[in-house]
């Protein structure tokens, strides 16, 4: 079967990007999405996404759900609904998924409204729509994705025969744990909250330093230059400033590194992009 031109552009497009040509890349999708109507801008708000132009992938979202008609419009909608749980609240997500799932019970829109309920701290209702996704294609990636997202929700997924963390019986004594040691579900469980937490009392200088002592490499390494080697979490945020989801992990990374005020400032700024936001508790 013959591309179409829109399909040509987009190959074209992704060619020039993995060769370090990214404003080529842009060029090439924004001259084929003039003509080619709400799928040339979800292409091209899909470009925009993936290169972090999180303002211009937005305009062409808009555009793309402004224009969308025809069978195809459910799935446009479902990456709208998408787009917006990145970069907005989950009332808002929620609205546009549930437009989506009214447009065609697709698993892309079934998946998205799963992903919005989700965020709106409803696990169940999540958990019965996304089962739904799964049904309308066993295939589909995004469909598993919000099942288990959903399934962490709800607090229903398959419990493991013993508590996360604790040693099997054919595994000797050994120290507490690690987070990187712990399943999948519990690891992921462990790391969202109900809410934001609440800084702690701080440390004292003393405790601190013992907790984390500098090598004598770090001890040669101004203030900047430690911030910036134990900031990989936080430069997520900086890539994605809106995402609550985001925002909170990085208040996790700070949190953990005893660093209270930046946590502190991270969950702060998890609740100015959506007020609602609350992740799932862990079990």
């Amino acid at each position: 079967m013959a591309q179409s031109k829109l399909d040509q552009a987009i190959a074209k497009a992704y060619e020039q990007l993995q060769k370090g040509k990214p404003d080529e890349a842009v060029k090439t999708l924004t001259k084929a999405a003039e003509g080619a109507g709400a799928e040339g801008q979800l292409a091209l708000a899909q470009l925009h996404e993936r290169l972090g132009n999180l303002e211009d992938a937005g305009a062409a979202y808009n555009q793309a759900r402004a224009t969308a008609s025809g069978p195809g419009r459910a799935n446009i909608l479902a990456a709208v609904a998408e787009f917006t749980l990145r970069t907005g609240t989950a009332r808002d997500g929620l609205a546009v998924a549930k437009d989506a799932v009214a447009a065609g019970a697709t698993a892309a829109a079934l998946a998205a409204q799963a992903r919005a309920l989700v965020r709106s701290e409803n696990g169940p209702e999540a958990l019965t729509v996304a089962d739904k996704a799964v049904a309308a294609d066993a295939s589909s990636s995004i469909a598993h994705t919000a099942r288990g997202e959903a399934l962490i929700a709800s607090g229903s997924w398959p419990t493991p025969r013993r508590p996360c963390g604790a040693p099997s019986s054919s595994t000797r004594s050994r120290p507490s744990p690690t987070r990187a040691s712990l399943s999948p579900s519990c690891a992921w469980g462990a790391s969202r909250t109900r809410s934001a937490p609440r800084a702690r009392p701080q440390r004292s200088t003393t405790s601190s330093a013992r907790a984390s002592p500098p090598s004598g490499r770090d001890a040669r390494r101004g203030p900047q230059d430690l911030e910036r080697r134990h900031r990989p979490g936080p430069a997520g945020a900086f890539l994605d400033p809106k995402n609550p989801i985001v925002q909170a992990a990085v208040g996790k990374v700070f949190e953990a590194n005893g660093q209270l005020e930046q946590a502190s400032n991270a969950y702060r700024r998890a609740l100015e992009a959506d007020p609602a936001f609350a992740p799932p508790a862990s079990p």
